[in-house]
This record gives C-alpha cells, structure tokens and sequence, in this order.
C-alpha cells in the first residue's frame, strides 16, 4: 500500500473501526502523521448522536467502546487479504501498536465530534444566560 494524503475510513458503529483495511489504513496514517477522516452511515450517525446527546451514561459508552478496539478480531472480505494483513503486523509493530494507534485515532476523531456537538449545542441556544450557573 502507498500513502500520500488524507486517509477517509469508514466505520460502521463507533466500536467498530471498521473492516481490516480501515484499521490498518489509520494505523498507517499515524505512522505516516498523515490526517484521517472518519465517516459513519446515516444510522451509525444517528446513533453516535444520541449518544452524546444522553449525556455522561453515553459518551461513557462511546469511550468505554474506543478501548475495546482489537485489530485480530478485525475482519476482511477476503481471507486471504486478512491473513496477509494480520501477517504483516505480526511481522513488524505487533496488534498491540496497531491496536494503539487506532485507538488514538478513534479518540482524536471523538474529540473533533465532541467539540462539534458543542457547538451546535450552544449555537442553538440563544438564551444561555437564562440558564442557572453554579456560584463559584
């Protein structure tokens, strides 16, 4: 595989970074220092955003499911492929970096899509100072 410029990878939930390439693919970005996107379905979308919008219950479980990210128990439509990926890791950095560095990506993602929500949030809020604020 070569790399030149930004790395888009699709994920289909947010615990799942997606199939074999797109993990390897935001490994290889980091490695690289190369800028990844990350891009949901519509549905996924939705999810992910409910889930923020729940809250701390929410964005525990979306925290709780950037760690559980595991690169030999990602999968590829070609066997052969996934044999030969998971082969190349074992080779060189080990699942364990490989797991790593996905994960720090994934969160670096979560925080862009965290400020984002913000944003939003208190765009859409024009009577902030009707709210109560806590005596400091």
């Amino acid at each position: 595989m070569s790399y030149r410029g930004p790395i888009i990878c699709g994920c289909q939930l947010v615990h799942d970074p997606g199939p074999l390439y797109s993990v390897y693919e935001q490994f290889m970005a980091r490695q690289l220092d190369l800028p990844v996107t990350i891009i949901l379905p519509p549905e996924a979308r939705q999810s992910f955003n409910r889930e923020l919008a729940s809250g701390e219950v929410g964005m525990k479980k979306i925290v709780e499911s950037l760690m559980v990210i595991d690169v030999a128990k990602a999968e590829a439509s070609n066997p052969n492929d996934a044999d030969r990926v998971k082969r190349k890791i074992d080779q060189t950095v080990g699942a364990s970096e490989v797991n790593t560095a996905v994960k720090n990506s994934m969160q670096d993602w979560f925080k862009m899509e965290f400020k984002t929500f913000l944003q939003h949030l208190l765009a859409n809020h024009e009577h902030l100072e009707d709210c109560q604020r806590p005596q400091l």
